[in-house]
């Protein structure tokens, strides 16, 4: 059983757990000469990633929300791991910013879904940039 001294201790670990999938993925995939790609989603509740109009923050922020405390602590960690992951030749792209300048209505829940606009911007990010 694992047991941590500090919430930040256990989001590091969690985030590095998860990059050492991420790595092993990517190398197996290689060996079989596929393309392996780790994007880490936007997310609404990462500090400065959206500008939210009143709508979309009626639909989509929850300040009691069960996620937003994780993704505000995990996230910083996820992001840092995917720095190493991009180090070790691993196709990592940290999505959390791409909306950063855009105002369009693009969540539709709480948790994070995106509005079919926002899912297509997502697609076309990825299958452009790659």
């Amino acid at each position: 059983m694992y047991k941590f001294k500090s919430k930040p201790e256990f989001y590091a670990d969690l985030a590095r757990n998860l990059s050492l999938s991420s790595l092993q993925m990517s190398t197996i995939t290689r060996a079989y000469e596929f393309e392996y790609f780790h994007c880490l989603q936007p997310n609404h509740y990462v500090n400065n990633s959206k500008p939210m109009s009143d709508e979309e923050k009626a639909n989509a922020i929850i300040e009691k929300h069960p996620y937003r405390k994780g993704v505000i602590r995990g996230y910083p960690e996820l992001i840092n791991e995917g720095k190493w992951l991009i180090e070790k030749g691993v196709n990592f792209y940290d999505l959390t910013q791409m909306f950063a300048s855009n105002t369009a209505i693009l969540y539709r829940d709480p948790c994070c879904h995106l509005n079919q606009q926002g899912y297509g911007l997502v697609i076309k990010k990825i299958v452009h940039d790659n």
